[in-house]
């Protein structure tokens, strides 16, 4: 899909600025390896491409550099953020760390209902086969999950490490068919209560997701 058209397509949902628009855009275009590490940006162009004005684009790519995803370098100009195995294992490190913290917040927190709706992502992802969908919906699961923690900071720390994380498991073409039963087997942990043992699965988990892309990267040998 090209940028234009993921722009129509965010125009058409709920109203929202032309900033967040085209933020929410590249972000996408950055996160899914549409926009690639070390491609160059310029606000001139994006903005023919979307059909607006310098300003929204030159807004959304400030704020896209606070959660790392570009570099602006004056005179030198904006590029996409590249990738490498430390940043990787430090934003696991940071991930297990936060989502350690929230799991732990949300479990005495979680209603009967919410382990509904929880349980109800779980099946979507297993009769999926979209590989797309199949990421969005784990991530559903996710903030679905941390909410019950009740800390909105919490969540936002969360989503900022999680968008820098997921460019690697896009970039490397990671599958995510057996994201059900990934997320049924931690489920199934934090139903059972146990604060200790919820935390253990949640850092397992977070590690599975790490070793997997590692091994990818290592395979490729890029770096």
């Amino acid at each position: 899909m090209d940028l234009k058209t993921m722009v129509r397509e965010a125009m058409s949902r709920h109203p929202r600025t032309l900033t967040e628009i085209v933020e929410e855009v590249l972000r996408t275009a950055i996160t899914q390896g549409i926009l690639k590490p070390g491609d160059k940006l310029s606000a001139e162009d994006l903005a023919a491409e979307f059909g607006v004005s310098r300003m929204p684009v030159r807004e959304a790519l400030r704020k896209l550099e606070t959660v790392g995803l570009v570099v602006i370098r004056p005179q030198k100009g904006v590029e996409v953020s590249r990738l490498s195995l430390e940043e990787l294992r430090e934003l696991a490190d940071i991930r297990v760390a936060l989502e350690c913290m929230a799991v732990k917040l949300a479990l005495p927190r979680l209603t009967p209902t919410k382990y509904e709706e929880l349980q109800e992502i779980i099946e979507e992802m297993n009769r999926e086969r979209d590989d797309a969908r199949i990421f969005n919906l784990a991530w559903d699961f996710h903030v679905l999950l941390y909410e019950a923690a009740n800390n909105t900071q919490l969540q936002e720390f969360i989503a900022q490490v999680r968008v820098n994380f997921d460019r690697y498991l896009w970039f490397y073409q990671a599958t995510f068919k057996d994201a059900g039963e990934i997320h049924r087997k931690l489920f199934e942990v934090i139903k059972g209560g146990n604060a200790e043992e919820a935390v253990k699965a949640m850092e397992e988990h977070i590690r599975q997701t790490e070793k997997k892309v590692v091994d990818m990267v290592e395979r490729q040998t890029n770096f």
